[in-house]
């Protein structure tokens, strides 16, 4: 079976002829193809503040061009940046799009609601690469397109963190007026990708601390559900899978999540949740594309303990006739990680990883 067929036997629990593999940052390699959607060509944050998020490894590829001249080596200083949404963040240069909020466009007032306008997806200027690189390096390979923050941390983004998470509580018809202004943002997103005959889609939204879910399940179900459901269906009926990627201890929400559809989760901590819970919440139920801990193992772990993880992992989420993708983390400087160590961790895979048919 070539890739494609291989990653969505693993989501689909169609019995692959082993555990897939995903370079999220580096595109040429494994089953997995990712893609990206490009920023507008018009876009460009106002002054003093430079541009925010992967638009950095653009601009290195020569694949986006800022408006205005920038000066010399800013990406390495300290310096605040402002994404495409107006969310506004303080970076240290010590990475490459790794920063904190500062300010989101919304949290002076819900009037400013009024006329903010999300970015426009619809825009087809954002997607000449899905073509180009589906000729380059697509053939036979499970194309997935990776995108933004999803509805409950832009939510956060947007109004800030105390402001949001106070207004599901004091305000919520302003949050369904918000979130319905995302839904139809993502709704967007969605149906210009499906345009492409990519395999899936994915999202990121954090919705766990270390310890515990930031909501309740009744308060997900009450806001965050409905439109869940509705985006992954449009994303089904477009002939893709969705995938979330998810930080923090998630177990509350991951029957919310399989309820909603969802076809498989992300998980760069799995140690967060509990590889034991994990399998007991979401063992053939949902796919998993997990990292190798990279909190406590990954990192830190000597070669046995990397590769007893990856034993671990397949024997509690990929017994299913499927249900692992074996996905590394993008940006390994960042967690302290090496090349070595991730070479490890998919050499345990590729040992380790073989269905029996």
């Amino acid at each position: 079976m070539n890739a494609r067929e291989r990653v969505c036997r693993a989501i689909e629990f169609k019995g692959p002829d082993r555990v897939p593999t995903c370079y999220y940052s580096q595109p040429w390699r494994g089953d997995v193809l990712p893609l990206v959607a490009l920023p507008s060509r018009d876009w460009m944050p106002p002054e003093p503040y430079y541009p925010y998020g992967f638009i950095l490894e653009l601009m290195a590829l020569g694949l986006w061009r800022p408006k205005r001249r920038l000066p010399r080596g800013w990406q390495k200083t300290r310096h605040q940046a402002m994404d495409e949404w107006g969310c506004l963040w303080e970076v240290d240069g010590s990475a490459t799009y790794l920063g904190q909020l500062r300010r989101g466009p919304l949290e002076e007032s819900w009037d400013l609601l009024e006329r903010y306008q999300p970015p426009d997806m619809r825009d087809p200027t954002r997607y000449p690469l899905f073509g180009l690189i589906k000729k380059l390096a697509g053939a036979g390979r499970y194309r997935l397109v990776c995108g933004d923050t999803f509805i409950f941390s832009r939510l956060l983004f947007l109004r800030g963190f105390d402001q949001a998470m106070t207004d599901l509580v004091l305000y919520p018809e302003k949050v369904d007026r918000l979130l319905d202004l995302l839904e139809d943002h993502f709704r967007g997103f969605i149906e210009m990708v499906g345009r492409f005959g990519v395999d899936g889609i994915q999202f990121d939204d954090d919705l766990g601390t270390q310890l515990n879910a930031m909501i309740s399940p009744d308060m997900f179900r009450r806001f965050f559900l409905p439109r869940y459901t509705r985006l992954v269906q449009l994303v089904h009926e477009l002939g893709m899978h969705f995938i979330l990627h998810s930080c923090g201890n998630i177990g509350k929400m991951i029957p919310l999540l399989i309820e909603a559809g969802i076809d498989a989760l992300q998980l760069d901590s799995p140690n967060q949740t509990g590889l034991d819970r994990l399998a007991e919440l979401g063992g053939g139920k949902i796919a998993f594309f997990n990292v190798v801990d990279i909190q406590q193992v990954l990192p830190q772990g000597s070669p046995e303990e990397i590769e007893a993880y990856v034993v671990e992992m397949i024997e509690k989420l990929g017994c299913y006739n499927g249900g692992l993708v074996a996905a590394t983390y993008p940006t390994l400087y960042s967690i302290g990680a090496t090349r070595q160590q991730e070479k490890i961790m998919f050499n345990a895979y590729k040992k380790h990883g073989k269905y029996k048919r």
